[in-house]
């Protein structure tokens, strides 16, 4: 009877330490599988804040764009006013005979 309860004892903590080894096991993949699944959220926040980092500077390319545009209306419309002084004819003087398309916003 004392060999049977050694050999259930011995058996028990033969079992035991399986059980422990298999926690420790899965608590590792657990970790492993969290790191990684932080890891794929960092990559993906990476990603937003390059795409968003590019479309500010598309924005401030268009904004740029656009300044150089009004800028080169505005001195249209100074050179169109100065050549109109001189002939003293119609203020669209410059505008009839000219392209319209090319946007000076006074067409």
């Amino acid at each position: 009877m004392k060999n049977d309860l050694r050999e259930h004892l011995d058996n028990f903590d033969a079992g035991s330490q399986d059980q422990k080894l298999l926690s420790i096991t899965f608590l590792e993949a657990q970790q492993v599988t969290k790191h990684a699944e932080a890891e794929a959220i960092h990559q993906h926040q990476l990603e937003v804040k390059k795409t968003n980092l590019k479309l500010q500077k598309a924005n401030a390319e268009v904004l740029e764009k656009q300044s150089q545009v009004l800028m080169l209306q505005l001195c249209l419309a100074k050179f169109e006013k100065q050549s109109n002084h001189g002939h003293g004819a119609d203020p669209f003087f410059t505008l009839s005979g000219a392209d319209a398309s090319l946007g000076s916003g006074y067409a």
